[in-house]
């Protein structure tokens, strides 16, 4: 795609893309409340004359680009949300909302599909096959693909692929990361409920405090990594949270651990799971309290398609260089785009932005240089993956 467009083309489309990317990274919005960005992105895909999808949510967007020749259809997918963090970036175009900020990059995805479609729009007369271009809700709740997939939109446009890509600090820009197979965790989010028996500070032996239970497995849920799990498989066991008590000369009833785990098989996410209700209870006991341990399902894992995998490798290596694309290792964070995989091949890929500042932080920024080149490669990858599929039919 970078070859098609003149140098001054190129120039106008990378000052608009980043033109949008500062005018939604300025305007964030929560999950479930992107009525802005909804109305900027339906407003851009209207001006490129796609054909809009009705995707049944009051927020996000899809629209579908027709080529001029037939062929199969495949998916390239952006999410909107942004995130209650405090933006300390210091950005030209920062948050204006208080509290609020794009600090996971959805505002680089937004921007660069959008840009994606420009750059495929450009060429729907010669285009073997359809594109369709989905803005989804709600990716940091971890409901808006389930959501998306419940309203049936996968009925209405049947897919070969959807591809997707993630900024990630975690490369320079221009590199690629991908992997095959199991590649981003799934998540689930603990609660444990322990109840002891308060009473006055000055008497401990009257009551039964929670929180050395809640100190005893705050130090011991972390061993199930270690202690019950292969060196070789991956995953993590964490306690985020431990609240118990508003003073200091009462002994409270309660306490209340919070935590996150993320696995990469079915078999691992039971024994973690498993290993956490009896330590849970064994530990309750041996301080004479009671507990419980609640459970919420995030997403599943991510699991690539080989195949896709390919596709996007060889769209990075055309677009950045030879040594573009590198093969690393699962991550552990978590991407509810992995709940398309029920019903659609998929892949997504780790898009280098550089930077010191992680994910989620409030002083991730990505620059401005890495919107167009994202644009770019979303475009090539879904040319790529209509031309895998178009020879595939009938089977590969």
């Amino acid at each position: 795609m970078r070859d098609e467009l003149r140098p001054s083309e190129k120039k106008t489309l990378d000052q608009k893309l980043r033109r949008l990317r500062a005018q939604i990274h300025g305007n964030p919005e929560l999950s479930q409340q992107e009525f802005e960005t909804t109305r900027l992105v339906r407003q851009c895909l209207s001006a490129l004359e796609l054909t809009p999808v009705e995707q049944g949510l009051p927020t996000g967007a899809a629209a579908l680009l027709r080529g001029g020749l037939p062929g199969p259809t495949v998916g390239l997918r952006a999410d909107l949300d942004a995130l209650p963090i405090r933006e300390e970036t210091g950005a030209a175009c920062a948050s204006r909302t208080e509290g609020l900020m794009h600090a996971c990059g959805h505002d680089v995805h937004t921007a660069a599909l959008l840009g994606a479609a420009e750059l495929l729009s450009g060429r729907r007369e010669t285009l073997r096959g359809n594109v369709l271009f989905l803005f989804q809700p709600a990716e940091e709740l971890a409901i808006g693909a389930k959501q998306v997939m419940e309203q049936g939109i996968f009925r209405r446009v049947q897919l070969s692929a959807l591809l997707c890509l993630h900024v990630w600090p975690g490369l320079p820009l221009g590199e690629v990361g991908l992997r095959e197979g199991p590649f981003l965790a799934a998540v689930d989010s603990f609660r444990i409920e322990i109840n002891g028996r308060g009473g006055h500070g000055s008497a401990p032996y009257l009551s039964c405090s929670p929180i050395p239970t809640g100190a005893a497995l705050a130090l011991a849920i972390p061993s199930i990594r270690s202690g019950d799990l292969s060196p070789t498989e991956p995953g993590t066991v964490a306690v985020t949270s431990v609240q118990s008590g508003q003073c200091d000369n009462v002994i409270p009833d309660r306490c209340t651990l919070l935590g996150t785990i993320r696995t990469f098989s079915e078999t691992v996410r039971q024994t973690v799971l498993r290993r956490l209700q009896e330590l849970t209870h064994s530990t309750a006991a041996a301080w004479g309290c009671t507990a419980e341990v609640h459970m919420v399902n995030g997403a599943p894992t991510q699991i690539n398609d080989p195949a896709l995998v390919q596709v996007m490798e060889s769209s990075a290596r055309a677009l950045f260089g030879e040594n573009a694309s590198r093969r690393i290792d699962p991550l552990t964070i978590s991407e509810d785009f992995a709940y398309y995989g029920a019903e659609v091949p998929t892949c997504c890929a780790m898009f280098g932005v550089g930077g010191n500042a992680g994910l989620h932080s409030a002083a991730f920024f990505p620059e401005d240089t890495a919107v167009l080149p994202a644009a770019e490669f979303l475009a090539e990858s879904a040319l790529r993956a209509l031309e895998r599929a178009e020879a595939c039919t009938g089977g590969c």
